[in-house]
């Protein structure tokens, strides 16, 4: 496996491609869309055109590819739609944090506080 990541990256697949025994490359989202100037827009036109020349590629080869940590699951429905066949859903850190997010939150709300969403409203108004 190797991780594509940048514009250089995409320009030289060909050639990646072409090392013997390649099972498949992985697409960094994050230092991808920076490399593209359009830093964590992952529905951004000129992101979906990489992921697909990408894929495009790779499928033609027979070579496997992923995607990881993708911040929203319809991306990584999208992009597994595309052609993506391995996707590396978040981490477990980044799980345990939404989960413990979530669940304070809700706790929060349960006892009639406000949210930090919320609390940012009042102080902007």
């Amino acid at each position: 496996m190797v991780n594509i990541e940048s514009i250089p990256a995409i320009e030289s697949l060909d050639e990646i491609l072409s090392v013997p025994d390649l099972d498949g490359v992985l697409i960094g989202p994050h230092d991808l869309s920076c490399s593209l100037g359009i830093p964590e827009q992952y529905d951004h036109p000129c992101f979906a055109e990489a992921v697909q020349k990408i894929v495009e590629k790779e499928r033609a080869k027979n070579i496997g590819v992923g995607i990881h940590n993708l911040p929203r699951l319809d991306q990584e429905i999208r992009y597994a739609k595309a052609g993506i066949n391995m996707i590396l859903h978040l981490a477990d850190m980044m799980l345990f944090r939404n989960v413990l997010r979530e669940d304070l939150k809700s706790i929060r709300e349960g006892l009639g506080e406000k949210t930090s969403e919320e609390k940012l409203g009042d102080t902007l108004v």
